[in-house]
Protein backbone atom coordinates (compact mmCIF):
# COMPACT_ATOMS: atom_id res chain seq x y z
CA UNK A 1 0.00 0.00 0.00
CA UNK A 2 1.89 3.22 -0.82
CA UNK A 3 2.37 6.00 1.46
CA UNK A 4 0.28 8.70 1.26
CA UNK A 5 -0.07 12.20 3.19
CA UNK A 6 -3.02 10.82 4.90
CA UNK A 7 -0.42 10.65 8.55
CA UNK A 8 0.37 14.65 7.93
CA UNK A 9 -3.66 15.59 7.66
CA UNK A 10 -4.94 13.14 10.31
CA UNK A 11 -6.72 15.15 13.04
CA UNK A 12 -6.65 13.39 16.72
CA UNK A 13 -10.07 13.60 18.56
CA UNK A 14 -8.80 14.63 21.71
CA UNK A 15 -6.04 17.27 20.46
CA UNK A 16 -3.99 19.20 17.78
CA UNK A 17 -3.25 17.93 14.11
CA UNK A 18 -0.01 16.24 13.83
CA UNK A 19 1.83 19.07 11.98
CA UNK A 20 0.30 21.42 14.71
CA UNK A 21 1.93 19.17 17.38
CA UNK A 22 5.28 18.93 15.87
CA UNK A 23 5.22 23.21 15.72
CA UNK A 24 4.41 22.88 19.80
CA UNK A 25 7.12 20.62 20.95
CA UNK A 26 9.56 23.00 18.55
CA UNK A 27 8.59 25.91 20.37
CA UNK A 28 8.73 24.63 23.69
CA UNK A 29 12.31 22.97 22.99
CA UNK A 30 13.24 26.72 22.02
CA UNK A 31 11.31 28.40 25.33
CA UNK A 32 13.07 25.65 27.54
CA UNK A 33 16.97 26.26 25.85
CA UNK A 34 16.12 30.43 26.96
CA UNK A 35 15.74 28.78 30.26
CA UNK A 36 18.93 27.89 31.05
CA UNK A 37 21.42 30.84 31.48
CA UNK A 38 19.12 31.95 34.88
CA UNK A 39 19.65 27.93 35.50
CA UNK A 40 22.87 28.08 35.35
CA UNK A 41 23.36 31.34 37.08
CA UNK A 42 21.66 30.36 40.04
CA UNK A 43 23.48 27.10 40.08
CA UNK A 44 27.10 29.14 40.28
CA UNK A 45 25.59 31.82 42.20
CA UNK A 46 24.68 29.58 45.16
CA UNK A 47 26.73 27.44 46.14
CA UNK A 48 25.73 24.33 44.09
CA UNK A 49 29.19 23.72 42.32
CA UNK A 50 30.31 23.10 46.21
CA UNK A 51 28.20 20.48 46.47
CA UNK A 52 28.83 19.19 42.88
CA UNK A 53 32.82 19.60 43.90
CA UNK A 54 32.47 17.36 47.15
CA UNK A 55 30.73 14.47 45.46
CA UNK A 56 33.75 14.47 43.05
CA UNK A 57 35.98 12.43 46.16
CA UNK A 58 33.51 10.03 46.22
CA UNK A 59 34.15 6.66 45.32
CA UNK A 60 30.91 5.97 43.48
CA UNK A 61 31.77 6.04 40.11
CA UNK A 62 28.07 6.80 38.89
CA UNK A 63 28.08 10.20 41.27
CA UNK A 64 31.62 11.33 39.79
CA UNK A 65 30.49 11.06 35.96
CA UNK A 66 27.34 13.03 36.84
CA UNK A 67 29.20 15.50 38.39
CA UNK A 68 31.83 15.96 35.71
CA UNK A 69 29.09 15.92 33.38
CA UNK A 70 27.59 19.08 35.04
CA UNK A 71 30.52 20.66 35.26
CA UNK A 72 30.68 20.38 31.84
CA UNK A 73 27.19 22.08 31.46
CA UNK A 74 27.39 24.51 33.99
CA UNK A 75 30.66 26.05 32.15
CA UNK A 76 30.71 29.61 31.86
CA UNK A 77 33.36 31.89 31.00
CA UNK A 78 31.72 34.44 33.24
CA UNK A 79 32.49 32.33 36.32
CA UNK A 80 36.08 32.23 36.12
CA UNK A 81 36.37 31.80 39.60
CA UNK A 82 35.13 28.09 39.57
CA UNK A 83 36.87 27.16 36.07
CA UNK A 84 39.65 28.80 35.66
CA UNK A 85 41.36 27.97 39.08
CA UNK A 86 44.55 25.92 38.45
CA UNK A 87 43.29 23.56 41.27
CA UNK A 88 40.14 22.78 39.09
CA UNK A 89 41.92 22.41 35.86
CA UNK A 90 44.27 20.06 37.66
CA UNK A 91 41.17 18.02 39.11
CA UNK A 92 39.92 17.57 35.56
CA UNK A 93 43.61 16.98 34.21
CA UNK A 94 44.03 13.93 36.47
CA UNK A 95 40.54 12.59 36.09
CA UNK A 96 41.86 12.13 32.75
CA UNK A 97 44.01 9.29 33.90
CA UNK A 98 41.48 7.38 35.60
CA UNK A 99 41.63 3.78 34.42
CA UNK A 100 37.47 4.10 33.58
CA UNK A 101 37.08 5.54 29.63
CA UNK A 102 33.82 7.18 31.10
CA UNK A 103 35.81 9.28 33.55
CA UNK A 104 38.69 9.72 30.53
CA UNK A 105 36.25 10.79 28.10
CA UNK A 106 34.43 13.52 30.06
CA UNK A 107 37.72 14.81 31.55
CA UNK A 108 39.45 14.95 28.47
CA UNK A 109 36.36 16.34 26.97
CA UNK A 110 36.42 19.01 29.34
CA UNK A 111 39.97 19.74 29.62
CA UNK A 112 40.05 19.91 25.14
CA UNK A 113 37.19 22.57 24.76
CA UNK A 114 37.19 24.81 27.96
CA UNK A 115 41.01 24.64 29.21
CA UNK A 116 44.04 26.47 27.34
CA UNK A 117 47.92 25.26 26.93
CA UNK A 118 48.86 27.85 29.61
CA UNK A 119 46.08 26.46 31.91
CA UNK A 120 47.17 23.18 31.56
CA UNK A 121 50.57 23.20 32.20
CA UNK A 122 50.17 25.97 35.27
CA UNK A 123 47.62 23.02 37.13
CA UNK A 124 50.74 20.79 36.68
CA UNK A 125 51.96 22.19 39.80
CA UNK A 126 49.04 22.67 42.22
CA UNK A 127 46.80 19.70 43.78
CA UNK A 128 43.42 19.48 42.57
CA UNK A 129 41.04 20.87 44.24
CA UNK A 130 39.59 17.64 45.86
CA UNK A 131 40.96 14.52 46.57
CA UNK A 132 40.73 11.93 43.56
CA UNK A 133 39.76 8.30 44.60
CA UNK A 134 41.53 5.53 43.16
CA UNK A 135 38.91 3.61 41.19
CA UNK A 136 39.31 -0.11 40.12
CA UNK A 137 38.43 0.08 36.09
CA UNK A 138 36.80 -3.16 36.25
CA UNK A 139 34.07 -2.92 39.27
CA UNK A 140 33.97 1.19 39.37
CA UNK A 141 34.52 0.87 42.86
CA UNK A 142 37.21 2.75 45.27
CA UNK A 143 40.09 0.87 45.73
CA UNK A 144 43.72 1.54 48.03
CA UNK A 145 46.60 2.73 45.82
CA UNK A 146 49.03 0.25 46.06
CA UNK A 147 52.35 1.55 47.90
CA UNK A 148 54.19 -1.21 48.57
CA UNK A 149 57.08 -1.86 46.27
Amino acid sequence: MPKTNKNRERKSKKGPDRLEYLSQLKSEFEESRSEDPPFKTFFLENGVMEAIFSNLSTPRIGITINSLCAFIFLFDVNYPNYFSDARFISMMVKFRESPLVQIRNLAEAFVSEFCTADQIQASLSVSPIVEIPVLDSTSGESVQPNTTG
